[in-house]
């Protein structure tokens, strides 16, 4: 099922498409697991959607929201408009200023999830490839007490801006996804994002791939085989 929100932003609107998938066969009298999974920049949440299309086979309730900054693309002579979830423009706190403003309207929307749907509080993940992957790991950390799991694809976790929160943090499952031979995000930033969430005693695991700045078919399905973990599923 996929439905349409618009959200007020800085004065003016901006329309999203945001995905929600239910399982099969979905009863108003049981829990599930949720799956929120944030997009990379200039991808939209149909195209994010179908790279993840293997997850939604799972028992779980998978939701893939829409970045709200519109992201313009030209590529063979033709220009289209994806997304992006914050603006880094250089600036380190207008950088973070940017995350917590996004993070505040996707915690909205996630609150409005599960307001609606069947969802299992004690069982839910957040997931993001690229820039959805360094935003998923500053509210993942950020918001460790409302989350099971945290998995991070193609991006590093920017421990340096979470020292506070990491101190804090005691009990969060994190995946960390990533291709040896990855030009945008070196495979050497995913090192040190597992050694910085280890020393803070969270459980990590670290995945490495023959592949560059991509979501590949073989990483999709260690990530589905990491939820069932998890999430404890048959």
């Amino acid at each position: 099922m996929a439905s349409r929100m618009k959200t007020i932003k800085k004065g003016f609107q901006v329309e999203t498409r945001n995905l929600l998938f239910l399982p099969k066969g979905y009863r108003s009298d049981r829990k599930y697991p949720m799956v929120t999974a944030l997009h990379g920049m200039g991808m939209n949440a149909d195209e994010f959607a179908d790279l993840l299309a293997p997850l939604a086979e799972l028992p779980i309730i998978l939701f893939v929201p829409e970045g709200v900054h519109p992201f313009e693309i030209r590529a063979g002579g033709r220009m289209r408009i994806g997304r992006a979830w914050y603006l880094y423009t250089g600036d380190e706190a207008g950088f973070v200023q940017s995350m917590s403003t996004s993070g505040r309207h996707l915690r909205t929307l996630v609150d409005r999830v599960i307001a609606e749907h069947r969802v299992d509080p004690e069982r839910r993940v957040l997931l993001g490839f690229s820039q959805g992957g360094y935003f998923a790991g500053y509210l993942g950390i950020r918001n460790a007490a409302r989350i099971t799991g945290l998995v991070v694809m193609a991006a590093r976790v920017k421990d340096e801006v979470l020292e506070k929160e990491l101190a804090r943090v005691s009990d969060l499952r994190v995946l960390l996804v990533h291709g040896r031979k990855d030009r945008a995000v070196p495979f050497s930033a995913a090192k040190k994002s597992a050694s910085a969430l280890e020393a803070a005693g969270l459980d990590v695991e670290l995945r490495a791939y023959d592949c560059g700045h991509h979501v590949t078919a073989e990483q999709v399905r260690d990530v589905k085989a990491w939820l069932r973990k998890v999430f404890a599923l048959k």
